[in-house]
C-alpha cells in the first residue's frame, strides 16, 4: 500500500423493522399506588425478545417510521428470525410503533411479570467494516521556491480518483526564510547573444550560473545592418545561432518626427476627460458598454488605420490582400442589409409587449375572480342604534401548480382588497424612512403581511392533512406553487429608464419578452401585493416564501447577493444534501425560486461563488 494511503475501520448502519415478541418485568411504584389507592406498577426489564418478519430500511424510511418510545434495559439475547435462520440480534436501539397493549400479567409480591405478542419495532444496529482512505495532512516531500518564502505540498485527506487510489494535495508555506540550493530566483543576466541564470544557496545567498553557450536568444540583434535609398534592413539571430534578415524599414529623420512640444499634448486633455467619464459610467450602472463602445470602436478604427499604413508601405505585395478585404466588407454590408429588410417584414420580430404578454398568460396556471361582499359590526350593546354595515371587495384566487417533486396540486384562497392597499402603503411608507438595512424591511413587510394570509395557510393546510405529507415534501409543495408563478421583473425605477437599460442583464431580458413593472419602491412586492396580482421577481418571491414558511415553523432564511444580484430562500432541515450558507452554526440550504424544477441544495454554477452571499434575515 502506498504511503500516502491508510485502512480505516468504521461502522456501518443498518435499519430494520419487525414484529416482536417480548416479556417484561414490573415493580411496584409505592408511592403512585398509596396516593391512588391502586396498585400501580413501572416497567424495569424487557426480555426473551424475539423478532419476526423482519425487512431492512432505508435510512430515511427508518427516520420517518413513527417512533413511540424506546425500549431500555434489555435483558438477555435479542432472537431475530430471517429468512428461515434465527440470529443473535447486537442492538443498538430499538422503538415500539404503539401503545403496548397488556396481553397477560401476573403479580407476585412487589413484582409483576407478563408478555406483548406482535408488537411492531424498528431497530438499528451496526456492523464494523474496513475502507481505504487517503492520510490527512502528510507531506508528499515535494518543496519549491517561491518569492514569499519555501512552500511544501501535503495530502488533503480526499480522493482525486477513488478508482486510481490517487489522493489530492494542496501546497502550505513552511518557511519565509529557508531556501532550496539550485532553485532559480528568477533573475536572468544578458550579454548579447548570451545569458545565464540568477540561483539560490541554502542559506538564501544568490550566485550565477554559467553562460549559455550553445543557444542564442531568438531575435536578437547581431549588430549587422545596411542602408539603401533611405531604408533600412537588421540582421537577427534565430535559436541556433543561424542569422536571418528582416524586411527592409523605412528611416525616420527627426525632420519627419515634427516637434514635441505641449501644444502637441493639448488633444489629449479631452481625450482623457472622456475616458475618464466612460469609466465612471461603467462602475456606476455596472456595465461596460460605454467602455465598449466608447474605447472599442476607436480602438478598432486605430488599428484599421494602422493596417493601412502598412499596405501603403509594401503596395506591391498587399494590393491583392486590401482588395480582399475592401470585398469582404462589402458583402458584410450587404448582408446586414438583406438581414434588417427580413426583420422589418417579420411580423414575430415586431409584436407588441402586450400581445407577447397575452400569449404567455394562456399558459398560466392561475385564474381569480372579484367577489362583493358584506360584513356587519356587532350591535350596540345598548340596543339603541342599529348594526352598520361595510362592504368589502374579496379577491378569490384559484391556482393549479406542481411541487417541486412532480406532485399535481390545486387550491383557492381569498384576499380582501383593503388589507392589499394597507399591505401596499406599509411598503410605501418604508421609502420615507430610507432603510439602508434590506432585513429591517424585510422585517417591517413580513410583520405587517404575516396576518392577512389565513385563507393561504388554510389552503396549504388542507393540501398537508389531506395527502399526510412529511417536513420536506410540504417543503415542496409551498415552493413549487412559488416557482410555477412566472417570473415578472420588479424594478424601483420606470422599466423605460435609459439607466436601467444600461444594465446588460436587464437589457437581455427585456429583449426575450419578460414582463416589467417599475416605480415599485425598493423594486420589491409585498406578500399580499404578489399573490393578488402574481407579478414578481426574486426578492419578491423569497419574501412570500418567507412569510409561509415561518408560520410553519420551519427554520427559514433570505440569502441575498449584491454582486450576483440576486436573492434566494435558505432553509435548514436534516438529512439535506447540496450547496448551503453557514451562519450562527446553522447550514441554510439554498432554493431557487425563480425557475420549476429546483430543489433545496442546487446553487447554479454561474452563482456558486458562497463568499458573494449573505443572510438577510432569518
Amino acid at each position: 500500500m502506498q504511503e500516502y494511503l491508510e485502512e480505516i475501520e468504521f461502522d456501518r448502519h443498518l435499519f430494520f423493522k419487525g414484529v416482536a415478541f417480548l416479556k417484561y418485568g414490573g415493580k411496584l411504584n409505592k408511592y403512585d399506588s398509596e396516593k391512588s389507592g391502586f396498585s400501580l406498577f413501572r416497567h424495569v426489564r424487557y426480555y426473551d425478545i424475539e423478532i419476526r418478519s423482519i425487512e431492512e430500511l432505508s435510512q430515511e424510511e427508518y427516520r420517518n417510521w413513527k417512533k413511540l418510545f424506546e425500549l431500555r434495559n434489555l435483558e438477555g439475547s435479542v432472537i431475530g428470525l430471517y429468512d428461515g435462520s434465527e440470529y443473535d440480534l447486537k442492538l443498538d436501539v430499538i422503538y415500539i410503533h404503539e401503545e403496548l397493549q397488556l396481553t397477560h400479567n401476573q403479580v407476585e409480591g412487589d413484582d409483576l411479570h407478563g408478555y406483548f405478542d406482535s408488537i411492531p419495532v424498528a431497530f438499528k444496529m451496526h456492523k464494523k467494516e474496513k475502507a481505504i482512505a487517503c492520510r490527512k495532512d502528510l507531506a508528499t516531500g515535494n518543496e519549491e521556491q517561491r518569492n514569499d518564502g519555501v512552500y511544501a505540498e501535503f495530502y488533503s485527506g480526499e480522493f482525486l480518483d477513488p478508482e486510481a487510489k490517487t489522493c489530492a494535495t494542496y501546497w502550505k508555506k513552511i518557511s519565509g526564510t529557508k531556501c532550496i540550493e539550485g532553485a532559480e530566483t528568477g533573475e536572468i543576466e544578458y550579454d548579447g547573444n548570451r545569458f545565464r541564470k540568477q540561483y539560490y544557496h541554502s542559506n538564501c545567498d544568490t550566485y550565477w550560473g554559467e553562460w549559455s553557450k550553445e543557444k542564442c536568444i531568438k531575435g536578437s540583434w547581431t549588430g549587422e545592418q545596411r542602408e539603401k535609398n533611405g531604408w533600412i534592413q537588421r540582421e537577427y539571430y534565430n535559436s541556433d545561432c543561424s542569422t536571418y534578415w528582416e524586411d527592409y524599414k523605412e528611416i525616420i529623420t527627426k525632420d519627419r518626427e515634427g516637434g514635441t512640444g505641449c501644444s502637441d499634448l493639448f488633444p489629449l486633455i479631452p481625450v482623457l476627460f472622456i475616458l475618464g467619464l466612460l469609466i465612471w459610467l461603467s462602475f456606476k450602472f455596472h456595465t461596460i458598454i460605454p467602455i465598449l463602445f466608447g474605447i472599442g470602436l476607436p480602438l478598432a478604427l486605430y488599428l484599421l488605420s494602422l493596417l493601412i499604413s502598412v499596405f501603403d508601405k509594401y503596395p506591391r505585395q498587399t494590393s491583392f490582400i486590401g482588395l480582399g478585404i475592401f470585398r469582404l466588407f462589402q458583402l458584410f454590408v450587404l448582408i446586414s442589409l438583406l438581414n434588417g429588410l427580413i426583420s422589418v417584414f417579420n411580423k414575430s420580430n415586431w409584436s407588441s409587449k402586450e400581445e407577447r404578454k397575452k400569449e404567455r398568460r394562456t399558459e398560466s396556471t392561475h385564474t381569480w375572480s372579484v367577489d362583493e361582499v358584506e360584513e356587519y359590526t356587532a350591535t350596540d350593546p345598548d340596543g339603541g342604534r342599529s348594526a352598520t354595515k361595510k362592504k368589502r371587495t374579496k379577491l378569490k384566487i384559484q391556482l393549479e401548480w406542481s411541487s417541486v417533486d412532480g406532485e399535481k396540486h390545486d387550491g383557492t384562497y381569498e384576499l380582501f382588497k383593503d388589507e392589499i392597499l394597507a399591505s401596499s402603503s406599509n411598503l410605501k411608507s418604508a421609502r420615507y424612512q430610507n432603510y439602508r438595512s434590506y432585513s429591517r424591511l424585510y422585517d417591517r413587510i413580513y410583520r405587517k403581511d404575516r396576518v392577512y394570509l389565513n385563507s393561504v395557510y388554510s389552503m396549504l393546510d388542507s393540501i398537508r392533512d389531506t395527502n399526510e405529507l412529511n417536513r420536506m415534501e410540504f417543503a415542496n409543495v409551498i415552493t413549487g406553487l412559488v416557482q410555477s408563478i412566472d417570473y415578472v421583473l420588479i424594478l424601483e425605477e420606470s422599466c423605460n429608464d435609459p439607466t436601467v437599460l444600461l444594465n446588460a442583464e436587464i437589457r437581455d431580458m427585456l429583449r426575450k419578452g419578460v414582463d416589467c413593472e417599475g416605480n415599485a419602491p425598493y423594486g420589491i412586492k409585498t406578500p399580499l401585493e404578489f399573490l393578488s396580482s402574481m407579478n414578481g421577481d426574486c426578492d419578491t418571491r423569497t419574501l412570500l416564501l418567507y412569510t409561509l414558511f415561518k408560520h410553519f415553523n420551519y427554520d427559514v432564511a433570505i440569502i441575498n447577493s449584491d454582486f450576483y444580484g440576486h436573492s434566494m430562500l435558505g432553509l435548514n432541515l436534516n438529512g439535506i444534501k447540496g450547496v448551503y450558507k453557514k451562519y450562527e452554526g446553522k447550514s441554510y440550504y439554498f432554493w431557487e425560486t425563480t425557475s420549476r424544477g429546483f430543489g433545496l441544495g442546487e446553487l447554479p454554477r454561474e452563482m456558486g461563488q458562497l463568499s458573494f452571499w449573505k443572510i438577510e434575515i432569518n
